[in-house]
């Protein structure tokens, strides 16, 4: 017996992101993402689209519930803050020692939006463009035609040791800005 693919998946972030034949819609893993996602499954269901109509299995309903004390945790663990401390952590700028360039480079974190943007990329146009939306926002002076001079080699190295610093996108709801930073 072949094991199915899973209905969903709970990504690192704390969203869920639905698995049934041609479907990855992600939901935030807070209340109301938990029932965004249950009315989306219920559609699924009630289409009779595969996987097969069996329901959740025991495991995948207590991914669920953990996802959603997760949530619980981070909520209970958050400060308050004004909209002025959001904003400046939103634009907070990063700089990583890039040793084959023998400097240190300047960028900021993508948002949601922008990925979103870029994702559908080649493998090849990706890491360059995401680099170039990264690295623009430390320094205003860098064009796509600056940035095309690297070789694809040079970006991926970049592009290595930001992401081994920092984490490319704004935090997910329920994360702190600073985890992993």
């Amino acid at each position: 017996m072949s094991e199915k693919e899973p209905e969903f998946k709970v990504l690192d972030n704390g969203q869920i992101q639905c698995n049934w034949k041609g479907c990855t819609k992600l939901f935030d893993g807070d209340p109301a993402g938990l029932k965004n996602f249950a009315v989306h499954y219920h559609e699924h269901r009630k289409k009779g689209e595969e996987p097969e109509d069996q329901g959740l299995d025991v495991a995948s309903m207590r991914d669920l519930l953990q996802v959603r004390q997760r949530y619980a945790e981070a909520e209970a663990k958050a400060v308050k803050k004004t909209i002025d401390q959001i904003l400046e952590e939103r634009d907070k700028l990063y700089e990583v020692y890039i040793p084959n360039l023998d400097c240190k480079i300047q960028y900021g974190r993508l948002t949601v939006p922008e990925f979103m943007e870029i994702e559908h990329l080649t493998e090849d146009e990706f890491p360059r463009r995401f680099l170039y939306l990264m690295w623009r926002k430390g320094d205003p002076e860098l064009t796509e035609e600056k940035i095309n001079r690297f070789s694809d080699l040079e970006i991926r190295i970049i592009l290595g040791y930001i992401l081994e610093t920092t984490p490319f996108l704004l935090p997910a709801p329920g994360r702190s800005a600073s985890s992993g930073t």
